[in-house]
């Protein structure tokens, strides 16, 4: 996290080997949100594996954000896409419920 400067923007990691499941398993997402004491509604994850991390997000009930560094020509449908971390803005637009 301090390699990539985002120490001081994330308030919490968690690792699937701590949770009990790994993704693309719902019950990781579940776990995660479980311990921060979040719903699902006001939790954007974000993830550069369209299906794995952001595919897997919305089926688990969260926003999925995908980080497409590569510029990939794949159609996320409907899901927000950044190009860099630097794209990324802590904002209700990001909750599932909007």
């Amino acid at each position: 996290m301090r390699r990539t400067g985002l120490v001081d923007l994330v308030e919490v990691v968690r690792a699937s080997s701590s949770l009990g499941a790994a993704k693309p398993d719902p019950a990781a997402f579940h776990a995660a949100l479980a311990r921060l004491d979040s719903a699902a509604a006001t939790a954007p994850y974000v993830g550069d594996r369209l299906d794995e991390d952001v595919r897997a997000t919305v089926g688990a009930g969260l926003t999925g954000v995908w980080l497409n560094r590569t510029g990939s020509a794949e159609d996320p449908g409907d899901i927000p896409t950044i190009m860099t971390l630097a794209d990324l803005r802590c904002s209700s637009t990001w909750s599932s419920s909007a």
